[in-house]
């Protein structure tokens, strides 16, 4: 090999070399990252990298609930239809403030998209009558659709079918009253042997949740250390359905 080809192959390698460092540190960047204490990450991904795909729909794709999409249509719950959420058999993003005559607020730090499958806004539908029965004006979530695993499994969490909702904080006649410093644990029931007005409130709310079996799961801070600050709500009952809206017939 003479000279001249020696050097240019001493500089391809060094070209080589001084490239691969930059290229690392681009794959890394792109790298997805998944630090939460909370969740596991499927794939590596954070639920950021599966948020990015959904797409807005102008109709139901295939497989898509219709009959619950009519009766939210019908009951006057403004949604928008969503595609590509990962997980989600009919994913939709609320639009009204209120479901069933309760007022649901974001939390302070939760910056995602409500969005659900239509079923478990059905059913809180349905049953914001006992919500406002048991006091509750408005609910604070934190958490609606995500797709990640349970913390430590490699399991699915309920959040990634948009079958779940972590509830917060709540307010009503009693005031505002968060998970973390209100909730009293181990006072079992609905209210009746609580010592605060805000914990009563909390253990009323349990009950109108599970009342008509209405979800599966509502995990308390009594459950287990993740649940601390939050009610885990999951599972709707597929049989609880919105009612058609009564006509009003024709003034003559």
């Amino acid at each position: 090999m003479g000279a001249v080809s020696r050097i240019a192959l001493l500089g391809l390698v060094g070209v080589a070399l001084l490239a691969a460092p930059a290229d690392a540190r681009r794959r890394a960047r792109k790298a997805p990252k998944c630090d939460s204490n909370r969740y596991g990450c499927v794939g590596g991904h954070s639920p950021a990298y599966y948020d990015k795909r959904v797409r807005v729909l102008w109709r139901p794709g295939k497989g898509y609930d219709r009959g619950c999409l009519k009766r939210l249509r019908r009951a006057g719950i403004r949604y928008r239809l969503l595609g590509r959420v990962k997980g989600v058999q009919t994913p939709i993003e609320v639009q009204a403030k209120r479901i069933g005559g309760v007022l649901y607020r974001k939390s302070w730090n939760n910056k995602r998209r409500f969005i659900l499958d239509c079923k478990t806004v059905e059913v809180l539908a349905v049953m914001g009558r006992e919500i406002r029965r048991a006091g509750i004006a408005s609910i604070y979530y934190s958490s609606t659709w995500r797709y990640s695993y349970v913390k430590g499994t490699r399991r699915l969490s309920k959040h990634a079918s948009g079958r779940a909702i972590d509830i917060v904080a709540i307010d009503g006649g009693f005031g505002y009253a968060s998970v973390l410093r209100h909730y009293e644990r181990g006072v079992w029931g609905c209210g009746a042997r609580n010592k605060t007005a805000r914990g009563k409130a909390f253990r009323r709310l349990l009950c109108a949740l599970k009342k008509r079996r209405a979800f599966r799961t509502v995990y308390t801070p009594d459950y287990d250390r993740y649940h601390r600050d939050h009610y885990h709500v999951d599972w709707p009952n597929p049989g609880i359905k919105l009612k058609p809206r009564a006509r009003r017939g024709r003034r003559r």
